[in-house]
């Protein structure tokens, strides 16, 4: 029994009438009858009384009505899922991110890939560098936006924005007055930090930095996340290297001073794996790209 069989049954059984059935399948009446002959051969039974002048269903050909178009339903439906996926249209998308790198670009893509593709699932999980790549590599993940370039052989990545990075300090700290620092003026001075499971090279530079103006600082207090980073800045314990994103978020006693400008501009990259690429994930990766490519990588 093939799909054509049930559709050609529905059209007989609604038309009551194998000539307007024809027509209305645009095949000619003797194939058709002898469709429904074969359909009803191979289940065995009767669906239509023949007997008199006008066609009519039998008690077996009403029920086989009812199923014939349930089965004819949840086929066009699969079929009509099966395009949308293939298109990405519809699925889950997951996508992880830090905190530092939640900025304009990617709430900018979220929103306009919720718009062009409501049907689509989106989650948003807020994960570190390190847990970013094992979801990747677990698929548990479908894109990753981290500070670090991730160097593996079976992950894609692109850099999307690059921007500077400034120093938080306590506000009422003298150098809080500054509007640049010189690096002269970190010698001896404390480091808040992300601790370096999830920071992953990230003060690297900063650090390269300090040691060829010859200046020394202190590493100090690690921090979990960027808020407890800001909190231990705030009370004094030291400052702390961050990226301008940053500076969007507003902490009590806490002033972002810009750094010297040979220190190199921080990377939001995108990360995904190269096996598996999705329509729901190309699409989000092509409107990314899209924005980025409008507004310059630059912040």
């Amino acid at each position: 029994m093939e799909l054509r069989h049930l559709r050609y049954f529905v059209a007989v059984a609604e038309e009551l009438n194998f000539r307007r059935a024809a027509m209305r399948l645009h095949i000619s009446q003797p194939p058709l009858s002898t469709q429904i002959r074969d359909l009803e051969d191979e289940i065995g039974v009767h669906l239509f009384d023949r007997s008199r002048r006008a066609i009519a269903l039998t008690a077996a050909g009403e029920r086989f009505l009812i199923d014939a178009r349930r089965i004819l339903a949840e086929a066009h439906h699969a079929e009509t899922t099966a395009k949308k996926v293939a298109a990405g249209i519809v699925g889950q998308l997951r996508l992880g991110f830090m905190l530092s790198t939640a900025h304009k670009l990617l709430g900018d893509a979220v929103q306009k890939f919720k718009q062009r593709y409501p049907a689509v699932e989106i989650s948003l999980l807020d994960l570190t560098n390190s847990e970013q790549i094992q979801a990747l590599n677990e698929d548990r993940l479908d894109i990753a936006f981290t500070r670090s370039r991730i160097i593996k052989p079976n992950l894609e990545t692109e850099i999307l924005v690059e921007e500077p990075m400034v120093i938080m300090v306590p506000s009422r700290d003298a150098l809080a007055k500054k509007k640049r620092l010189a690096w002269k003026d970190l010698a001896g001075k404390t480091v808040v930090s992300l601790h370096p499971d999830q920071a992953l090279g990230y003060y690297d530079n900063f650090f390269l930095k300090c040691k060829e103006a010859k200046i020394s600082v202190v590493t100090g207090q690690y921090a979990n996340d960027i808020h407890t980073e800001m909190w231990l800045v705030s009370i004094g314990m030291g400052l702390a290297p961050t990226s301008f994103t940053t500076t969007q978020i507003r902490r009590p006693n806490v002033s972002f001073c810009r750094l010297p400008s040979n220190l190199p501009k921080v990377q939001t990259v995108m990360s995904w794996k190269k096996s598996g690429l999705s329509p729901v994930k190309s699409n989000f990766i092509a409107i990314i790209r899209q924005l980025a490519s409008s507004s310059g990588r630059i912040s």
